[in-house]
This record gives C-alpha cells, sequence and structure tokens, in this order.
C-alpha cells in the first residue's frame, strides 16, 4: 500500500534531488522539482517508490 505525500513536503529522488509536493488529488501527485518552474505529475504509488521524505540532514543535490 503506498504512503499518501503531504503537501508542501520536500522530498528527494534516488539522485538526492529535491522536489516539493503541491497537491494530492484523486490518487495523483503535483509537485515541483529545485530549479524547474513547471509542476510534475505522477500516480501516489509511482511517487511513494521513486522518493523518500526529506530531512535537513539529507545531502540535496541542486
Amino acid at each position: 500500500m503506498s504512503c499518501i505525500p503531504i503537501v508542501n513536503q520536500c522530498y528527494t529522488d534516488k539522485h538526492g534531488h529535491l522536489v516539493t509536493v503541491r497537491s494530492v488529488v484523486n490518487s495523483r501527485v503535483s509537485f515541483i522539482r529545485e530549479g524547474y518552474e513547471f509542476p510534475c505529475v505522477q500516480s501516489v504509488e509511482r511517487f511513494s517508490e521513486e522518493f523518500t521524505i526529506w530531512k535537513e540532514t539529507d545531502d540535496v543535490k541542486r
């Protein structure tokens, strides 16, 4: 079962790149990648597989 991402929470991908969740509607996650102006959209399931919640102690690639 997928965990529902939290709006305005930051997450990182497997490469350490930062994203911020903007909305979760109808099992779709809309998020913004650091340094990219357009939103990206993925299913909650795929987002949960590809991203982990960011902790301030994590290394982030900007």
